[in-house]
């Protein structure tokens, strides 16, 4: 009622929860998502796959609302940056995004993903074990330049789960959320042919149950006796 009005004219008696809508469903070869200063409430998620462009910027996700992108042809922008989502509730991740190479000859670009916010993602409870994640992202082409800055707090699993391939170097730890390798659809990262994933002394990367690291490129772990790289 604090938005828009009492629209149900039942003054103080009902108010708003979770899941009371089941959300926004983008897809079936729609043209674009394009969202910018929005605030989404009480909706169960915010999904697009099959879209041509998604660009999701500067927008709110409140109370239950997991976001859940994909794209699977084309070259076209899959960017979600400077979002919160907060008191996402069950999810398998408060932000899952997957971008898939799958017509001859088309690479995807690099997905961007920057600057988020997720808190409160749990799983679904027993015997779920891997839910509660707070971002996991999937593609063949993975820029560690346009994956920066994201956070999380109140999370099951308070980590950037990481699975495809990586076309540039990174150096851990990196600021914002953790690394964990692997994630629900692809179980391995890759670094790919040229590329250089270096774990200064003191680092530790975490690998989900079942996945595994795969360098083309080099991997250069630099620890100490003091302070040790950890692959575990």
């Amino acid at each position: 009622d604090t938005v828009g009005g009492d629209t149900n004219g039942d003054g103080a008696v009902s108010a708003p929860a979770a899941g009371d809508w089941y959300g926004i469903n983008v897809g079936g070869g729609a043209s674009k998502l394009g969202l910018n200063e929005v605030t989404m409430r009480y909706g169960s998620s915010l999904s697009a796959f099959e879209v041509g462009s998604v660009v999701v910027t500067s927008s709110r996700f409140v109370q239950g609302v997991l976001v859940d992108l994909g794209r699977n042809t084309g070259n076209l922008p899959l960017t979600f940056t400077g979002n919160t989502l907060s008191a996402v509730g069950a999810a398998d991740s408060g932000l899952s995004v997957r971008a898939y190479d799958s017509t001859a000859g088309v690479i995807n670009a690099a997905p961007v993903v920057r600057d988020n916010v997720v808190s409160g993602a749990v799983r679904w409870g027993t015997p779920d074990t891997r839910g509660g994640r707070a971002i996991s992202l999937y593609g063949p082409n993975l820029d560690p330049a346009k994956f920066s800055g994201n956070t999380g707090s109140g999370n099951t699993q308070n980590a950037l789960f990481l699975s495809g391939t990586l076309i540039g170097s990174a150096t851990l730890p990196a600021a914002g959320l953790p690394w964990v390798i692997g994630d629900y659809y692809v179980q391995s990262l890759t670094v790919a042919k040229g590329v250089t994933l270096t774990l200064n002394a003191g680092a530790v990367l975490k690998a989900a149950p079942g996945s595994s690291l795969s360098v083309q490129g080099s991997l250069v772990a630099a620890g100490t006796a003091a302070a040790p790289v950890t692959f575990t």
